[in-house]
């Protein structure tokens, strides 16, 4: 079996052109597939591995937001949900990454919703109380 050298595909016998990269074969083919040259990612990361994993919104601002200024229990579950998403994400376990990011986003809209109701509902308690 013969190999490109620019490429490493296993080249046709006869052929004169890699199919693979399309750089012309130079007289005999070596013998085996050549080292890849270890490059670095654009984005700084040490590892190909860490390149390829999409960045995950955890949706942390809005767990905290939630939390203090709405509703203090569902607020608290948005943050446990959101706080899982970086490790799950580092670990490689991305589906589930995702998972709680999407869960952090609907308890926090959840807890935002329900503190907005019940401010509601609170200020026409206390219109209904004064006017009494």
């Amino acid at each position: 079996m013969t190999y490109c050298s620019s490429c490493g595909k296993e080249v046709a016998p006869g052929s004169q052109f890699c199919a693979g990269c399309g750089a012309p074969v130079e007289g005999e083919a070596g013998e085996a597939p050549p080292p890849v040259p270890a490059s670095t990612p654009t984005g700084g990361s040490s590892s190909p591995r860490e390149a390829r994993v999409p960045h995950i919104e955890s949706h942390l601002a809005k767990a905290v937001i939630a939390t203090v200024l709405c509703c203090l229990p569902l607020g608290i579950v948005a943050i446990v949900y959101a706080a899982k998403v970086d490790g799950q994400r580092s670990s490689g376990d991305i589906k589930g990454a995702l998972i709680s990011s999407s869960k952090a986003d609907s308890w926090g809209n959840i807890a935002i919703g329900s503190g907005l109701v019940f401010g509601v509902l609170y200020f026409f308690f206390l219109m209904a109380v004064t006017t009494l």
